[in-house]
């Protein structure tokens, strides 16, 4: 008799399912809901991903509208530029300014929108386009023809009243000016502007960091950098490797216009 209750308890739990029953519905709720709060953690992220992503790239384009603006009015008024902010509807730039002038400046535009930023900096060459150095005011000054040798470091402005010649190997930081012709042998680097009124003539190997002025016809041999503008009013003939990195202005009037020749050499 004990045997057979044993039995029927036993068919009873394989059997009766009215338990399991509640038990499958417990699992499938509780499925469903850790489903529906991944899907909506997921949802968040991603909504909270694509916010900082708009605003990020909002920051940048800020940034570079600073900059530009930035650019522009330097360019404008170099001398009297004045760092500056502005807010629009997205947000807000700052811009200020890092060297002097002439020379190189560093502009720096931070866009913000909220908490995000990006900083873009541009470098600019400013370089003085004022009329020649005259005969009190250069280092190195003659009314007649002036001759330099080879190797030597000249620091300061050169006047010449005649003939100006140099051989190899100078290094010339300042502006040069001679009212007859002037020619450079090879290997020489010119940090300054040259005013000619003559002929001019470059060699093998030369580097000029800023403007040339020349009245008359201008030639480079081979392996000339300039790094400047040209005004010519006379011929120009060039060789192999020639690279500017400004403009050359043909049938230059002659006249010369104080003022800043400014290039943009870098945007990061």
């Amino acid at each position: 008799m004990a045997k057979f209750r044993f039995l029927n308890r036993v068919k009873v739990f394989y059997f009766d399912q009215r338990g399991m029953v509640l038990v499958f519905s417990l699992l499938v709720l509780i499925m469903v809901s850790v489903w529906g709060a991944a899907t909506l953690t997921l949802s968040t992220n991603e909504y909270h991903i694509s916010s900082s992503s708009k605003k990020a790239i909002q920051a940048y384009y800020l940034a570079e509208a600073g900059l530009e603006e930035g650019i522009v009015s330097l360019k404008k008024d170099p001398e009297n530029f004045v760092e500056f902010s502005k807010t629009l509807e997205t947000g807000s730039f700052a811009v200020n300014k890092v060297g002097s002038i002439p020379g190189t400046v560093t502009l720096t535009s931070v866009g913000i929108v909220g908490d995000f930023q990006k900083t873009l900096t541009g470098s600019l060459k400013i370089i003085a386009t004022g009329g020649p150095p005259s005969f009190d005011e250069a280092e190195y000054s003659s009314m007649g023809s002036m001759t330099f040798n080879s190797n030597e470091t000249i620091n300061g402005d050169i006047y010449a009243g005649g003939s100006l010649s140099f051989n190899s190997n100078n290094t010339i930081t300042g502006d040069i000016y001679t009212a007859g012709s002037a020619s450079f042998n090879s290997r020489n680097t010119i940090n300054g502007n040259i005013f000619v009124d003559g002929s001019l003539t470059f060699n093998n190997n030369t580097t000029i960091n800023g403007n040339i002025y020349v009245k008359g016809n201008l030639t480079f041999k081979n392996n000339t950098t300039i790094n400047g503008n040209i005004y010519i009013m006379g011929n120009l003939d060039y060789h192999k490797h020639f690279s500017i990195s400004g403009d050359i202005f043909y049938n230059w009037d002659g006249n010369y216009t104080p003022g800043y020749d400014i290039k943009l050499i870098d945007f990061n």
